[in-house]
């Protein structure tokens, strides 16, 4: 969650999210999951009154991507 914080505040600041909440710690991936390959987040948002959808994309690669660009 170090690096999702920071572009969610950005996203808040932004974009017309009052708030929100990320949860990615061991009460959501337990050791069970992680020895399963699998991180399990919760994020809660609480957006302005003028957005009607959210669309988020996940993308899974592999280890070696590079998100410079």
């Amino acid at each position: 969650s170090g690096q999702a914080e920071p572009l969610l505040r950005d996203v808040k600041a932004q974009f017309g999210i009052e708030d929100f909440r990320l949860i990615l710690d061991e009460s959501t991936t337990t050791p069970d999951l992680i020895d399963r390959n699998i991180i399990y987040a919760k994020l809660y948002v609480k957006p302005t009154r003028a957005v009607e959808f959210f669309a988020i994309d996940f993308i899974i690669t592999n280890s070696g991507a590079s998100f410079e660009d």
